[in-house]
């Protein structure tokens, strides 16, 4: 699954005109698709919240959902990987801290056109 993951995102990166394009991955660094990428954004959220927003979304059982959390990295490990970082427990300060990103970007993107 995981090379017809990285072929179809390579294929997709190839035809946007956008001034960037997100990629989301639970399993980014696990997979090696960090390298794909010029920039990552990690989304925090306290374990026991997660897990009640997966249950919600999915209707699986806790003892489910922590086995697979058991096979990815902490979010410690991948903070440390990463150039920005949101913690969604608020939504208000989620949309901040997105436009924030979204500014830096755009900064980013228009000093490397130099």
């Amino acid at each position: 699954v995981h090379p017809k993951v990285r072929n179809h995102f390579e294929m997709f990166k190839n035809n946007q005109k956008g001034s960037y394009i997100l990629f989301e991955n639970a399993i980014l660094f696990e997979n090696g698709f960090d390298n794909l990428c010029d920039y990552i954004i990690t989304v925090t959220t306290p374990l026991e919240e997660r897990v009640k927003r997966v249950q919600l979304r999915d209707g699986l059982g806790e003892k489910q959902i922590l086995d697979r959390v058991q096979h990815q990295w902490t979010d410690e490990q991948k903070v440390k990987k990463s150039d920005f970082v949101i913690n969604n427990m608020d939504i208000v300060a989620t949309k901040k801290r997105v436009f924030e990103i979204h500014s830096q970007l755009l900064k980013f993107i228009e000093i490397n056109k130099n």
